[in-house]
């Protein structure tokens, strides 16, 4: 709401529009029932940790037009099949008011509900924990993307602005999006450098290590 206001332009005095005036309303009202969700601190819910048979996390992703997000619930299997299921933690962001296409930004979800799940991961010492990705774009094909190819084959060069994801030496599904700043070319007028801006920083990277985002944009 904040930012369908900021696109407004409106002034500090100017009327908020009706629609959004009733959308505030509302949520002001949800506010209300926060007191009502209850979060169990322990998500073995008083077991001991001897009778647990194994333990997943259940990473959920989505995204709309205004906003992609992603949640983990943990979900705990005992040796004499009882199942419990707590929520862990949830993120979300605000769509960019560049537009993008909506599996452009589905993706964005599930490369956050990734994130999110490995940080979990370090912090919760369960052995043998493993993570499974609810989405309505699998994160199977992450895997599969290839970094470009510097000698075998031409590949067009990359655009400032451009979507990408930043090929490290840990799993693809914890790989970092980042967006390119600056182009540097080489004197062949290829380009073998690109300045990429991320969550930790700007930095300079090989286009060996950058995998531009087959999803194409619109607008």
């Amino acid at each position: 709401m904040i930012q369908e206001i900021w696109c407004l332009g409106l002034d500090w005095d100017d009327p908020i529009p009706k629609q959004l005036t009733t959308a505030m309303n509302e949520w002001c009202e949800e506010i209300k029932d926060l007191h009502l969700i209850n979060i169990p601190r322990y998500y073995l819910a008083e077991a001991k940790f001897n009778e647990v048979d194994h333990v997943q996390l259940h990473c959920f992703s989505d995204a709309s037009k205004r906003a992609y997000g992603a949640v983990v619930y943990v979900r705990v299997v005992f040796k004499n099949g009882r199942i419990i299921s707590n929520f862990v933690a949830s993120k979300s962001r605000v769509a960019p008011l560049r537009t993008l296409s909506i599996p452009r930004l589905e993706l964005m979800g599930a490369l956050l509900a990734a994130r999110l799940s490995s940080k979990i991961s370090k912090y919760l010492n369960f052995p043998d924990l493993k993570a499974k990705f609810w989405s309505r774009r699998s994160l199977e094909y992450l895997s599969k993307l290839q970094p470009r190819k510097k000698w075998r084959s031409p590949q067009p060069n990359l655009q400032e602005g451009q979507l990408v994801i930043l090929k490290e030496g840990n799993k693809p599904l914890q790989w970092n999006l980042a967006r390119i700043n600056k182009i540097i070319p080489g004197e062949d007028g290829l380009v073998p450098f690109v300045e990429v801006n991320t969550a930790a920083g700007v930095f300079r990277r090989a286009i060996s290590k950058v995998v531009p985002l087959p999803l194409p944009e619109v607008g």
